[in-house]
């Protein structure tokens, strides 16, 4: 059944095989050893080979372990070359640096931005000096003073240095000095489309209300920069945040305008690939304004080969062309793999393809708006199959209410799209027009904001604090897979096989929480760039933040396997009765305890744990008073997150 289904989408095989070459490659290149899951990996391909060899044609194994081994030679040859400019960029330290840029990020108050050197290394700066705009090709010449990329461990919500390694970044620092910038007014693709990006968000920003001008500019291109943190987890909580990452939903939208538009332009038969063409461009060049991210590239060349396929009125399997898309995409820039936009993107495509025509046998009706109504909730709930999986492993909460919320925005989406291409359309032509269309948008953007509040009051808005690992998340996926063969093709031993993948999934938890460490233990770490820490007693759990963090912020490693957990929200970071401690066994420092450090000379602390919110000058001089003292010194934001046994 599986062969069966692998030599009737070849793609399918060979992004399932590259796929798994590409992590085995970035598990060993991260952790500098073979993991455990690289020799899982390297198990399951050394059985599905044999599988192949057993029940295929010889012929076919060579083509398929040419390409395999192909692949493996490309991506070595890359690791190396990789851990070759980190060596080189080890110890170095601040000195003038020509770098070209690459991407720039404007945030308060500060800026992000992606360069590369002379030796094409790239290297993500933060600088605090407010900088002019900057786009693909600039030169920047700089005084750089480099910066250690945070370690972490399990307990660490955030892992930087494995996110940006999967983004091929090795190297951070810090703009001490600006000494020069040159703008490059050449037309790199890549700087066409930032600046045809910047213009049409200004289009949008100018014809609609200030509070929703991000929100829409999110809407069209992607662009989220603008758009406030309450509004980006009203749409995450709420299982509607795939209407603010452009993908396939948008590319969709806008296919089927255009191919509303051009069929009312008459052309004779032999003239109609015109149409195709002029569809194909059509959707390129939203792509381009959009700026080329992973996501809506995957759905433009998608929608590519699906239209190239009705023009030469071929059969057009929808899984082997998605998966031939996610297959280019990945041999040319094996990061996509690991970026979570592109992972949401092709498994909510993959889950409305496998799962929305069995949803519409539900409801085979007549009527035009019952059906409307009927196809909206059939892609709502035949996304989320696929989706919810991920949105557990990576974001570790489930949206309630996620059908009546994408009931709401999809509609509401499509509408905006119009309403926001005509603005851009007209803006320069006719701007009575375009103030119109702005003054619809703001309607309709009202009405979704609306509907996060009415939703925010209901109970159980949102499940939170659910954890899954990465076996787990397999196991998930595999008995979806069983599951729909069960009842696509009538397979029963499928059922009993997605039934006992279920028990396994059930019993991993009952293991995990068995084996998890009875011993009583406190765990420094970073959250949402500040400090925070966690007293564990067998399955029970004392957080403690300190004054510096938001009372909204949830401690999530809290919720990981512990049957009760205790918020401690004291004011930790004033000293008190300082003259009646006879000893002090941990101190935590941050920005707001600093002032008062000159206190703990009478009573010199065994261990002094070093917060992220700390400046450079304020770590030399505690560690210069501390030191002497012998005490041992940690820093959360270098070392990573600290765990003591009581």
């Amino acid at each position: 059944m599986i062969l069966e289904e692998l030599s009737k989408r070849p793609f399918l095989l060979l992004l399932l095989l590259f796929g798994m070459v590409t992590i085995t490659l970035e598990s060993i290149a991260h952790e500098g050893r073979f993991g455990h899951w690289s020799i899982w990996t390297l198990g399951i391909l050394s059985l599905f080979f044999s599988y192949l060899l057993y029940y295929s044609r010889r012929h076919s194994i060579g083509i398929i372990g040419g390409i395999c081994i192909a692949s493996l030679l490309i991506n070595v040859t890359h690791r190396t070359d990789q851990h070759w400019q980190i060596r080189q960029s080890e110890g170095a330290k601040t000195r003038e640096q020509v770098l070209i840029v690459k991407e720039h990020f404007n945030n308060e108050p500060y800026s992000k931005i992606i360069a590369s050197d002379e030796d094409k290394r790239l290297i993500l700066l933060t600088s605090f000096e407010k900088l002019p705009k900057l786009y693909h090709g600039d030169t920047l010449i700089a005084l750089i003073r480099n910066t250690p990329i945070q370690r972490a461990s399990i307990y660490d919500p955030y892992n930087e240095a494995k996110y940006l390694h999967t983004m091929h970044i090795f190297q951070k620092g810090m703009v001490d000095s600006l000494i020069q910038i040159n703008k490059n007014n050449g037309s790199h693709p890549k700087r066409l489309s930032q600046m045809a990006n910047e213009w049409a968000c200004l289009q949008i920003e100018k014809y609609t209300k200030r509070e929703y001008s991000a929100l829409l500019s999110g809407i069209l291109f992607g662009n989220k920069q603008g758009i406030s943190k309450d509004t980006k987890n009203a749409f995450i909580q709420t299982g509607t945040a795939h209407i603010l990452a452009v993908s396939g939903l948008h590319v969709g939208m806008l296919y089927v305008i255009v191919s509303f538009i051009f069929r009312f332009i008459p052309l004779p038969k032999k003239f109609k690939w015109i149409k195709s063409v002029l569809t194909i461009l059509s959707i390129w060049c939203f792509a381009f304004i959009c700026g080329g991210g992973a996501s809506i590239i995957r759905a433009v060349v998608m929608f590519t080969l699906w239209e190239i396929g009705i023009h030469l009125k071929k059969y057009a399997d929808s899984i082997n062309i998605l998966c031939a898309t996610a297959f280019i995409m990945v041999v040319l820039d094996p990061c996509t793999l690991f970026d979570i936009g592109f992972q949401l993107s092709v498994a909510a495509v993959l889950s409305i393809i496998l799962f929305q025509s069995h949803f519409r046998k539900i409801w085979p009706g007549s009527n035009k708006i019952t059906n409307h109504i009927a196809e909206n909730l059939w892609i709502t709930i035949s996304v989320q199959i696929l989706i919810i999986p991920l949105t557990l492993y990576y974001f570790h909460q489930f949206p309630t209410y996620f059908i009546p919320a994408n009931i709401i925005w999809i509609p509401l989406s499509f509408l905006l799209m119009v309403c926001g291409l005509m603005i851009i359309v007209t803006a320069g032509l006719i701007p009575t027009i375009a103030i119109i269309f702005g003054w619809l948008c703001n309607v309709l953007m009202l009405t979704g904001t609306k509907t996060f509040e009415v939703l925010e009051k209901l109970p159980f808005y949102i499940i939170d604090g659910i954890w899954i690992n990465l076996f787990q998340l397999i196991i998930t996926f595999s008995s979806i897979y069983f599951l729909y063969q069960s009842f696509s093709r009538k397979h029963f031993p499928s059922l009993r096989i997605s039934m006992l993948l279920m028990i396994v999934y059930g019993a991993s938890f009952l293991v995990q929480y068995s084996l998890a460490n009875p011993t009583e233990e406190i765990i420094f770490y970073s959250l949402k760039d500040k400090e925070a820490f966690d007293k564990r007693v067998e399955h029970s759990v004392i957080s403690g933040l300190t004054d510096s963090i938001p009372a909204n912020v949830k401690l999530y490693r809290a919720a990981n396997f512990v049957d009760q957990v205790w918020e401690l929200r004291d004011s930790l970071s004033k000293v008190r009765y300082l003259e009646q401690l006879a000893s002090l066994g941990i101190l935590l420092v941050n920005k707001d305890n600093f002032k008062n450090i000159q206190k703990y000379d009478t009573i010199p602390p065994n261990i002094v744990v070093l917060g992220n919110t700390l400046k450079p000058f304020q770590k030399k001089l505690i560690k210069k008073i501390f030191t002497n003292q012998d005490a041992i010194i940690h820093d959360l934001k270098t070392e990573g997150s600290l765990v003591l046994k009581l």
